[in-house]
């Protein structure tokens, strides 16, 4: 007896393991059409919801031309859970929980798919709650779509959800992630060992949110020259970041998708540098900020990334 329930056991340990084996050997990536499917279907949703509130206002969106990878789509749509969170407040509804992540090396497809899903989710809970029974039609087939076709696609999400919330961001939210930048640095120079001997400049307070932007591309310059120690493969920013930068107007809206770029580019330079642990932490609240605070933040941790360049070749 003794006997045969071993048997029995090798017997389930063969097949699990046949099993694991098979399914890591079949796994097939989730492809970008398939995730700008999921995409077009969110943004179809976003628009029975407009409809069923009347909103008829067009958002001018402006159109990215960097080279994107997945790691700015994933902060993407950790900015449309942001404002979908007001959108949710402005109704009275249960907050969200918006999630970070661990640093990754190299992000993949799948992990901006599975977010994707959860958008699906959310706007369900939207539509539910404002009594939208309303579906969309099947969404037609998409091909040959790029990484970057996605995170333009998830861009117009979200700026087509200042409708539903009625406002925009403003500086004190460009601040919260203006300070979220400044923790991940902390983690840089903590786990470094490298004492930070640098101070903030004054604050310039005339400054706008144009200043910030362009600070905050400045600071994503200074974070390429450490990634250039890992061959990790960076933003081309000799390619303008708006189709129509030269022309538009910076808001405190682009200053928070810099944001996003900022911490894209920091998180995958804390996993090639071994803090793959160490997750951004979230937003704060703040009040009564103006551009020139976040414009302070971000040219000190330009000192702050300089002094780590010193250490670290």
């Amino acid at each position: 007896m003794r006997n045969y329930f071993i048997f029995i056991i090798n017997i389930w340990l063969f097949w699990g393991i046949s099993f694991l084996s098979f399914a890591t050997e079949t796994h097939i990536p989730i492809s970008l059409d398939e995730t700008y499917t999921e995409i077009y279907k969110v943004q179809q949703e976003l628009a029975l919801i407009k409809q069923r509130l009347n909103l008829t206002e067009t958002i001018e969106r402006p159109k990215v031309t960097l080279q994107i990878s997945p790691r700015h789509s994933w902060q993407k749509i950790y900015q449309i859970l942001f404002k979908l969170n007001h959108v949710f407040e402005k109704y009275g509804f249960p907050p969200l929980n918006i999630p970070s992540r661990e640093p990754e090396k190299n992000m993949s497809n799948d992990a901006i798919y599975e977010q994707v899903i959860r958008l699906h989710t959310e706007f369900n809970l939207l539509k539910q709650y404002l009594g939208v029974t309303a579906f969309p039609p099947p969404p037609p087939v998409f091909t040959q779509k790029t990484d970057l076709d996605n995170y333009n696609a998830l861009n117009a999400i979200f700026y087509d959800l200042d409708a539903l919330a009625n406002s925009s961001f403003t500086p004190s939210h460009v601040f919260g992630q203006t300070m979220r930048i400044h923790e991940d640095i902390d983690a840089l120079l903590y786990f470094l060992e490298i004492t930070d001997t640098t101070l903030p400049n004054p604050k310039k307070i005339n400054s706008t949110p144009a200043d910030v932007f362009n600070t905050g591309l400045e600071l994503v310059r200074e974070i390429q020259e450490l990634q250039k120690n890992f061959n990790i493969k960076m933003v081309n920013l000799k390619t303008d970041v708006y189709q129509d930068i030269h022309t538009r107007k910076i808001t405190p809206t682009e200053a928070f998708g810099m944001t996003g770029l900022i911490l894209a580019e920091l998180q995958v330079l804390k996993a090639h540098l071994g803090l793959e642990l160490i997750v951004t932490p979230a937003a704060r609240f703040y009040q009564d900020k103006i551009p020139a605070d976040s414009r302070q933040i971000l040219e000190w941790n330009i000192s702050r990334i300089q002094l780590i360049k010193k250490f670290h070749h």
